[in-house]
């Protein structure tokens, strides 16, 4: 049998799946597969031949093109001669099928799919059939425009699947399923299915919850909101300001005004260029050795406004996590009003 070299494309979990399967048998992930699909299927295999990747594909190849045809509806119900016949034989071959890949998937905890190049489903796991609330069944066969996908979900993956089949490259994205109880939020991949001569002959899409993660995102979003809100609203002067460089991050609405400049200008300045020349010297020299061994600290201080006006304030200090970084919050209370 004449064979060429391919290269397969699949997502990352298909391929941890396929790997755990073959280190738990300790067959080679390649031989794994063919045997699994030869069984399934009666298809050739040469005893005498090494197992290719270009053998594998032609496999996978017409099983693809037998299933791709095949759409039995609920309302179907084959004649004596058809039981016997063509139809009976495509049943067989599509629970086959399914057994098959189940094997080769097992392992995959996400909704996983294999839709045609005309969006039909070849393949949906039971993950995925929860999703959907249906039998597995009764996907195989259904265009996904057909199963039960709302339709702003489905006018949003239509043109994604579109373009992966078009251009042969993985897409990424995210949906949301609502209920009546909740809304669950996914983070989908599509990866094209390369065939033996490089034409796209469908896709393999996996689908990850994310529902939590993004109930972690909107309380983590609530509380930045609340600090910002504390921040910007104290009647100290507050600042950020970076542990390392002692840049100026952030400062609310009271430091800017009560130093005359626009918190563009102060961002743009470090912690030592808006005190005067004796009072950084002996903030570099005293106070940051203190703040690096202990990370907080109260202490006196001298800012300087625009204008050259000198103010003296106490400072709080602390060492924080500030966007992934770390970061001194100061609050300086003005000693001159007090």
């Amino acid at each position: 049998m004449a064979s060429k070299t391919v290269s397969f494309r699949l997502p990352e979990n298909i391929v941890q799946a396929i790997e755990a399967h073959a280190k738990a048998t300790g067959k080679n992930k390649t031989t794994l597969i063919v045997e699994v699909l030869t069984q399934a299927y009666g298809l050739s295999q040469p005893s005498d031949q090494q197992i290719t990747p270009a053998m594998l594909q032609q496999q996978l190849d017409e099983l693809k093109q037998q299933v791709a045809v095949l759409k039995i509806d609920e309302s179907y119900t084959p004649t004596e001669g058809e039981q016997s016949g063509g139809a009976q034989d495509l049943i067989a071959r599509t629970e086959s099928q399914t057994k098959a890949f189940d094997q080769i998937f097992s392992a995959v905890p996400e909704p996983l799919f294999v839709c045609d190049r005309q969006g039909r489903i070849v393949y949906i796991n039971l993950t995925g059939a929860r999703m959907l609330r249906l039998e597995r069944r009764k996907a195989l066969g259904k265009n996904y425009q057909e199963v039960n996908l709302p339709q702003d979900v489905i006018a949003h993956l239509q043109p994604q699947l579109e373009i992966a089949l078009m251009n042969g490259k993985f897409i990424r994205g995210e949906f949301s399923l609502h209920t009546s109880s909740q809304t669950r939020h996914y983070e989908y991949l599509l990866n094209p299915i390369l065939g033996s001569d490089s034409t796209i002959g469908g896709i393999v899409g996996i689908a990850r919850d994310t529902t939590q993660y993004k109930q972690i995102e909107a309380e983590l979003r609530n509380l930045q909101e609340q600090y910002r809100n504390l921040f910007e609203l104290a009647n100290d002067l507050m600042f950020i300001i970076n542990a390392s460089t002692y840049e100026i991050l952030e400062v609310n609405s009271q430091a800017s005004k009560r130093l005359g400049y626009t918190r563009k200008e102060i961002c743009r300045q470090s912690f030592f260029d808006i005190s005067p020349p004796k009072a950084a010297a002996h903030y570099k020299a005293t106070i940051v050795p203190e703040l690096e061994r202990t990370g907080s600290g109260i202490f006196e201080h001298t800012l300087c406004h625009k204008n050259g006006q000198e103010i003296r304030v106490e400072i709080s200090s602390r060492l924080i996590e500030y966007r992934d970084r770390l970061v001194f919050e100061c609050s300086a209370r003005d000693l001159i009003k007090d």
